[in-house]
């Protein structure tokens, strides 16, 4: 069983399509939405009603009062999942096939550290980070490690990616059909943009030791 998180700061629509597809399939247990926004007002409303999500024991709603972005927004929801034993990290902004939700549930995950996006129709191991690897990513959760404080929005996926070949643990790519995508809606806004910067600077600074590993 799986619990799915998605990140978003509401820039993208995409994730309420592909809530109703999550729901449905048998392999999910739990969705979590963690809303990234500087609006303190969501702390005083009813996120359900406000957002139009139908308020069930499959979902969660979560709002951090902002400044979390996408790393931290991640690292959130997977304190949120306790009792999770496998994860999907999944991007605001695309709609994928369930069935790759289906295809892992047959896999064991234990034996992997990432099992990424790819567009190249093949189910291999990679040793760098592939482009668009990190928009959909399924893994036991007791693999995960914190992403720092230093990239709050930018090379989440390439620390998640690295810290899972220190482990010893293949990192794969799997085929997926997107329904629909609207890549990186979110980092056009001036304050994504501002952390950003700040997240290249950290990157540079420590990088060094792991930087093979990760695409360019």
């Amino acid at each position: 069983m799986f619990t799915c998180i998605i990140p978003t700061i509401k820039k993208s629509e995409k994730w309420r399509i592909q809530l109703p597809l999550l729901l449905e399939n048998q392999f999910i247990e739990k969705v979590i939405i963690v809303i990234d926004l500087i609006e303190p007002y969501f702390a005083d409303i009813d996120l359900y009603a406000e957002l139009g999500v139908p308020k069930i024991d499959k979902i969660l709603l979560h709002y951090t009062g902002g400044g979390y972005f996408c790393n931290g927004s991640w690292n959130k929801g997977v304190e949120l999942a306790k009792d999770a034993e496998n994860i999907i990290l999944v991007n605001d902004d695309i709609v994928f096939d369930p069935q790759s939700i289906n295809r892992m549930a047959d896999t064991n995950l234990e034996v992997f550290g990432i099992i990424g996006l790819s567009n190249d129709g093949v189910f291999k191991e990679v040793i760098s980070r592939t482009f668009g690897f990190g928009q959909l990513m399924f893994m036991k959760k007791k693999h995960y490690t914190p992403i720092p404080e230093g990239i709050k929005h930018w090379y989440g996926d390439d620390w998640l990616f690295y810290q899972m070949s220190l482990k010893g643990k293949p990192n794969y790519t799997l085929n997926c059909r997107l329904f629909e995508k609207e890549e990186s809606a979110s980092s056009g806004s001036e304050i994504v943009l501002e952390q950003i910067k700040k997240d290249t600077e950290w990157w540079e600074l420590n990088n060094e030791p792991f930087k093979q590993f990760f695409w360019k």
